[in-house]
């Protein structure tokens, strides 16, 4: 499996680099754009087998009762923030059709990945509910998020796009709390996630526009039958 990870890191990164791109401010995914999340998939793959079992084992010593469903509505919490950002006031670098579109091949991509190497490998989840642990879901899809974030709202908020980050290496933390995936999992999701969202990038590029989203959210709670909630509109 690690001669299928390296050729996948190679076309990935073929895709950037021998691609014919005449418009330079195009996003390039050459060596540079590549190396951090290659570099932690390979970390990833170091930690397969007894390293990442012995950490498990310390990891439900220390907290034998540990179990929450956050991890579960996390995930999907950067998508959401490059879904809202622009309605929220942020200046993102493309509307909301584009972003759209950037999460749908980005989505696509991981979701694929992810799931033929959860059936082609069958490794068993530490607490025997299952043989498609590796890699971790719901990892890939949080880091999927937070680089499409990250690449939305670097030019004018270099610190704020960062801020899903936290929140997808959160998500990595609690299924291995949850005793769900082993850090090797983990780690292989998280890189696949940024790589997908980089390379939804690079093959897509939207026209430059200045249009303002033509979408707007608004929130207002409401009391229903003596239960509580929120009533969500979303105008195109």
């Amino acid at each position: 499996m690690k001669k299928f990870f390296t050729l996948f890191l190679f076309c990935l990164g073929a895709t950037g680099c021998f691609a014919q791109v005449k418009d330079s401010t195009r996003y390039k995914l050459n060596f540079k754009n590549v190396a951090i999340p290659a570099a932690i998939i390979t970390a990833g793959l170091i930690e397969v087998g007894h390293d990442s079992q012995e950490l498990q084992v310390l990891i439900q010593k220390d907290f034998p009762f540990f179990g929450s469903r956050l991890d579960d509505v996390a995930q999907y919490i950067p998508l959401s923030a490059v879904l809202v950002a622009g309605t929220l006031g942020l200046k993102t670098a493309h509307n909301f059709k584009s972003r759209l579109i950037y999460s749908g091949i980005s989505y696509f991509t991981v979701g694929l990945t992810v799931s033929l190497l959860k059936k082609t490998i069958h490794e068993t989840r530490p607490d025997q509910s299952g043989n498609n642990s590796f890699p971790s879901g719901h990892t890939a899809f949080a880091f999927t998020g937070a680089e499409i974030l990250h690449q939305e709202l670097k030019a004018d908020y270099p610190v704020l796009s960062y801020a899903a980050y936290p929140i997808a290496t959160g998500v990595g933390i609690y299924r291995m709390l949850n005793n769900k995936h082993y850090l090797s999992d983990v780690l292989v999701g998280a890189g696949l996630g940024i790589l997908s969202a980089k390379f939804a990038y690079t093959v897509y590029h939207p026209k430059i526009t200045n249009k303002a989203d033509k979408i707007s959210l608004s929130f207002a709670p409401t009391n229903i039958l003596g239960m509580n909630g929120c009533i969500v509109t979303v105008v195109f």
